[in-house]
């Protein structure tokens, strides 16, 4: 019903994407992918580097439904969609190659 991501290093988290893959709301620490602004205002739940008791307040939260999770996942997938493509990551791995070899 809800993945919980803590880490404090992640470059870039796929299980984040997985779980937008199959509409789970996430709440993660501001690693990663989890740390672009677009993502975290609209897709995720919490976005900083919590305490513990943070982390568990905002569980709760999500139990007792103070969040739109429908929506919030809805959003997530669509960014996946938009954003997370193979042939859009392929891409831009490309364009990096490109744009570094040509130092």
């Amino acid at each position: 019903n809800l993945f919980v991501l803590t880490s404090e290093y992640e470059s870039f988290s796929i299980v984040i994407a997985e779980a937008f893959l199959y509409k789970t709301p996430v709440l993660t620490t501001r690693v990663g992918i989890a740390a672009e602004k677009e993502l975290s205002d609209k897709v995720i739940l919490l976005s900083s580097n919590p305490t513990p008791d943070e982390i568990a307040k905002r569980i709760y939260e999500t139990i007792e439904g103070k969040y739109d999770l429908k929506e919030l996942t809805e959003k997530a997938y669509r960014f996946l969609l938009k954003n997370l493509t193979y042939e859009k990551v392929v891409s831009q791995i490309i364009q990096l190659y490109r744009t570094v070899s040509r130092k």
